[in-house]
């Protein structure tokens, strides 16, 4: 039996969503993840019991599948990223770029492809994206972006909600 592991991440990349719901295939970095910062939480499945009057156990279980949440930081935002986690529009060009933040909250759908450096990685056809700036700046501390990205059901029928691939 050979030792087999997961470990380190390779890049996250996001990008559209199929025109058919499934999962994009043009995904790009955008930008580096701060080290120890990504996490995929997989809550657990909600369980809900009925009971009848005649016993004290259960007389039937139904469970829901939890939920799936991405959270990690870019170490390196530029405005090209920002415009892509937050909404909102870029101007002008080289030192004369501007950010302009959207006047109303933005929903943001896009595959995202999660790779580590040697194990399986994920792919998920359609996650909603939130970010925030983190709060601290100051010169012993970088500006970065928090993401979280919250697992939807694709829109694809027979499209599962993730997958997962072999890294050579």
């Amino acid at each position: 039996m050979s030792n087999k592991v997961n470990i380190g991440l390779a890049g996250i990349k996001i990008g559209e969503i199929a025109s058919d719901g499934g999962m994009g295939t043009s995904l790009e970095q955008i930008g580096v993840t701060n080290q120890g910062s990504c996490k995929i939480n997989f809550e657990d499945a909600e369980k809900k019991e009925f009971f009848v009057e005649e016993y004290d156990d259960p007389f039937h279980v139904e469970y829901t599948q939890g939920k799936i949440n991405i959270q990690y930081q870019i170490a390196n935002p530029d405005i090209d990223t920002i415009v892509k986690v937050f909404g909102g529009s870029k101007s002008g060009s080289g030192p004369s770029e501007v950010y302009k933040a959207p006047d109303q909250s933005v929903t943001i759908e896009r595959s995202m492809e999660i790779t580590p450096k040697k194990g399986l990685g994920f792919k998920f056809p359609r996650v909603s994206i939130t970010a925030k700036f983190t709060p601290d700046i100051g010169k012993e501390n970088l500006l970065m972006l928090d993401i979280t990205a919250s697992v939807l059901r694709p829109t694809k029928d027979g499209e599962p909600r993730f997958s997962m691939f072999k890294v050579a």
